[in-house]
């Protein structure tokens, strides 16, 4: 399953006077705040309870906000407002920053940074899809060397390889991105063109990631 590692790291006080984090705007009182657990793991969508310690007292007069969204979303993972945070599915590892806003003092808050793993069942998924990617292109049609995608390489990076070097025929082959570790599907689908080249690609989900050479981003 996956595993989300959770480290938080609090911006305290009033008592530090360089930190902004630890004063509330004229006439505001002083407070501190910190998040318990300071860190935790979690399989991929489960929850966890957070609570906040403002002040030396447990508080749920807090605003959760998780990689800067109020409450966070599906693709970041989701936080109630009484502190309960739920993963999100990934198809890679991803980091994000879960955040407890002082309801009294928009200045005083604590942050977690938060990493993402993905579920082993994907991953095997995954690794499925990228066993079969030559077979699959032949059925495609798509002819000579495939140009594939490295993990440390970004959508814009390959689609420029891509560009400079295919040949008539060859085919992109993206990094799978689904996080569905029932099944390993194929598609060709055209990513227009760039500079008068047309762009085929090969993915694992059916829906468009690629057009005119920037990547489209899913839901």
């Amino acid at each position: 399953m996956a595993r989300i590692t959770i480290v938080a790291a609090a911006i305290l006080t009033a008592l530090i006077p360089t930190c902004c984090h630890a004063f509330g705007e004229t006439g505001q009182s002083a407070a501190s705040v910190s998040i318990n657990p300071a860190s935790v793991t979690l399989v991929s969508k489960g929850s966890q309870k957070f609570k906040v310690v403002a002040n030396g007292a447990n508080s749920t007069q807090v605003k959760w906000m998780v990689a800067g969204v109020v409450g966070g979303n599906a693709q970041v993972g989701t936080i109630s407002a009484d502190g309960v945070y739920t993963a999100p599915a990934v198809a890679s590892t991803t980091a994000v920053t879960l955040t407890a806003v002082a309801a009294s003092n928009s200045r005083a808050s604590a942050s977690a940074v938060v990493a993402v793993e993905v579920d082993p069942a994907v991953e095997e998924a995954h690794q499925k899809w990228l066993a079969g990617i030559a077979g699959a292109a032949v059925q495609y049609g798509c002819s000579g060397d495939l140009i594939q995608q490295l993990p440390t390489e970004s959508v814009a990076d390959v689609v420029k390889l891509y560009v400079e070097t295919a040949q008539k025929g060859t085919c992109l082959v993206l990094l799978p991105v689904s996080t569905d570790a029932t099944s390993v599907s194929y598609s060709l689908a055209s990513g227009g063109t760039i500079d008068g080249v047309p762009i085929l690609y090969l993915s694992d989900v059916h829906r468009m990631r690629i057009w005119n050479g920037v990547e489209v981003s899913g839901e």
